[in-house]
């Protein structure tokens, strides 16, 4: 967190001399706030247009000096020609993706819904939506129940008939509210009860499970009831999601011999991703399925073969995988959806499953293990790296195996998962000369207001830093930059102060390159604001960001208003410096400022090398903040102001480079100066400046 402090005129304020121990232990507390993650849900930022979850292991992030890829598929369109779908290996223990439990001879639309009574329903949640056959609606009543005092749901049938079975299933929430134990009647006057059914000791294993209870009866009865005396944890309340009877028995609607496999745009609605994004570019491998729970289930697909692809020590396979949602609760309680692994089979008829092979955080690649390990983060993607060579060097690859499979008894369910990015590869691990470069400043990013999970914000800074100077995807947010959540483009680099999400941002102020526009032209603010209805921002991909402590570059994409332009930025304690890189044939060589949030103002003097600014951003309790700048070895050809906080400078086309600096105060222009001539004093060049900030990290 950026903290304002207010000098004293003629002072940048103390210069601080930190011990190299002192050093070590930021440096080290840095890397591990870079590297937090959470609960159970994955691995690095990757190329594409989606995060991967946060909570990293750290063979999953080696980085290598050279990569030789033996064979790699993205699941695009261009390159489905050698893929799959069809492929099966075999499979039991399936249903169709979509099917549920039902009945043989379901009577539930015939309870008469008009004639319900027992316990007092909590408003909506009434009885008659255990009847609505939905899950993701309940009953629930205020009443912890006992046997001298229990919850009763009683209901009559539109003409008398006989049941012999119902299917109960659990509610959204609090499973201490699931009953436990009840007693089932039927009676042909409402009055004189026959006892049916007694269960007690019943527990469900997840939210939205359905259970399937039997008896015997000859009769028909007119009148049910259902009389709960437990609930599971003696809640001071009782819920459940649905009951529906019927005289038969219970199958799944349609079974299966196979997964469903088939390639799609990418995930819809998870966390933090843009919906209907794969990974990488614009293809995903889409896996459903459901599990009829009998400890027995299993599919392996082919997905392809006749590779012939060998393997040595340093031979390696990656993929990502995102165990999603199919449930109507959004969450798949069994995570059934992690029970997957992309499985190798070679050419001695072995597979890389059967050889005890680990991915890099020490967990094995079978299908349980890997569901087992809690280190897969549901809806979001995660990366496994395994070092194949460990357990197959001298083999030679033939197919690649998609496996699923669950040992385990667990409650009936779907399940949905995605892949993409498959790499067989290898590689040598890269070592850095500096700890900085280790350091991930993109980590934490892959988070809204809705998925509190980081929120940071990626900012160049000192330790202690009076400034960050942050890449912007999200200018009319608390939060500057998200790494997905539905935005492909940067807005501007921008001074910030943000403390957090919750706590919000003050004193922004930014600058972006512009190949579209020059001054002479006739503009509106509209037409050069680095706000949120910006109409310069500029698309990128991730894979062209450097995002570090001390330093920030990214190359923003051909035919965007900054055309091929490569922005750079590092810092000192109030003062910053950006270097931007234009094509040669540029359409345009300009710098656009401004105070996008705010109020504010900006002039130009001394023939355009020289610029002072306001932002007004004063949120927070923040005072007016100054800046004062100057270009470095350029000229503009022609400036212009723009609404008076905007700005605009063009220099001569066929201008390669434009190099600036600037500092902020709290207390005045002339503060702001004297920072700059202090911390950048003339004849720094860049390089320096890059060099001194990643030194004092």
């Amino acid at each position: 967190m950026a903290v304002m402090r207010k000098q004293k005129p003629g002072s940048p304020g103390k210069k601080r001399i930190m011990t190299k121990q002192a050093a070590t232990v930021l440096l080290a507390m840095c890397l591990a706030l870079n590297s937090e993650g959470c609960g159970r849900s994955g691995k690095d930022n990757g190329p594409g247009g989606n995060p991967i979850s946060e909570d990293l292991e750290e063979k999953d992030l080696i980085e290598f000096d050279s990569e030789k890829i033996l064979f790699s598929h993205s699941f695009e369109k261009e390159e489905n020609d050698i893929l799959k779908t069809d492929a099966v290996m075999g499979a039991a223990g399936l249903a169709k993706a979509g099917t549920t439990l039902c009945l043989d001879d379901d009577r539930t639309m015939s309870v008469d819904k008009t004639k319900l009574s027992g316990s007092a329903d909590n408003g909506n949640e009434s009885k008659d939506k255990l009847f609505d056959e939905k899950t993701n609606t309940k009953f629930l009543t205020f009443i912890t129940p006992t046997e001298e005092k229990p919850v009763e749901i009683g209901f009559a049938m539109k003409s008398a008939c006989r049941i012999t079975n119902y299917i109960i299933a659990s509610a959204n929430d609090e499973p201490s509210r699931d009953p436990a134990a009840w007693k089932f009647y039927g009676s042909g006057n409402g009055e004189d009860w026959t006892l049916l059914d007694e269960r007690k000791g019943i527990s469900f294993t997840g939210r939205f499970e359905k259970q399937f209870f039997a008896f015997e009866n000859e009769e028909k009865f007119t009148y049910y009831k259902m009389v709960i005396t437990q609930n599971k944890g003696g809640a001071n309340c009782t819920q459940f999601a649905s009951l529906e009877v019927g005289n038969g028995g219970c199958v799944a609607s349609e079974e299966a011999d196979r997964l469903e496999i088939k390639v799609v745009n990418g995930p819809v609605k998870e966390y933090g991703n843009q919906s209907g994004k794969a990974w990488n570019g614009t293809g995903s491998l889409e896996a459903v399925g459901y599990d009829l729970g009998q400890g027995k289930t299993f599919a392996k697909h082919v997905l392809f073969d006749n590779l012939a692809v060998k393997v040595d020590r340093d031979t390696f396979m990656s993929y990502m995988i995102l165990p999603s949602s199919f449930a109507e609760g959004g969450y798949d309680y069994s995570y059934l959806n992690m029970h997957f692994v992309i499985d190798l089979e070679f050419t001695d008829g072995t597979r890389l499953s059967g050889l005890k092979a680990k991915d890099g955080s020490g967990t094995e690649m079978s299908p349980d293990a890997q569901a087992e390990s809690c280190r897969l983060y549901s809806n979001q993607w995660n990366k496994v790296t395994c070092k194949i060579g460990e357990v197959a060097a001298g083999k030679t690859v033939d197919k690649v195996v998609l496996y699923y499979e669950n040992t385990k008894m667990c409650s009936p369910s779907n399940f949905r998962t995605y892949f993409d990015d498959l790499k067989i590869y290898n590689g040598k691990e890269k070592t850095y000369a500096h700890l900085t470069d280790y350091v991930n400043i993109l980590r934490g990013t892959n988070a809204t207001g809705g998925f509190s999970r980081g929120l940071t914000c990626p900012g160049v800074t000192l330790p202690q830093g009076f400034n960050f100077m942050s890449p912007i995807t999200a200018p009319g947010s608390g939060q500057p930059y998200y790494y997905s959540a539905d935005t492909d483009k940067l807005y501007s680099l921008s001074v910030e102060h943000v403390a957090s999400n919750w706590v919000g941002d003050h004193g922004t102020w930014g600058v972006m390159a512009n190949t579209a526009l020059k001054a002479e032209d006739a503009l509106t603010y509209e037409d050069i604001t680095l706000g949120a209805k910006g109409r310069q921002a500029c698309l990128f991909k991730h894979e062209n960001e450097e995002a570090k402590a001390h330093y920030y570059s990214v190359r923003l994409e051909e035919g965007t208003p900054a055309s091929g332009v490569t922005m750079e930025t590092t810092v000192t304690d109030h003062g910053i410096f950006v270097r931007m890189h234009f094509p040669e044939d540029a359409e345009n060589t300009s710098v656009l400022f401004d105070c996008y949030k705010a109020d504010g103002a900006f002039r130009f003097r001394e023939e355009g090398v020289v610029f002072n600014a306001t932002s007004d951003d004063c949120a927070r309790g923040s005072n007016q903040m100054f800046v004062y700048g100057e270009f470095v070895d350029c000229k503009p050809v022609s400036t212009s102001v723009i609404g008076h906080k905007g700005a605009i400078a063009t220099f001569e086309k066929g201008t390669s480079e434009v190099t600036f600096k600037f500092a902020t105060s709290y207390i005045s222009n002339e503060q702001a100066k004297h920072n700059l001539e202090l911390e950048i004093p003339a004849g720094k060049k860049f390089d320096d400046i890059l060099s001194d900030a990643q030194g004092i990290w």
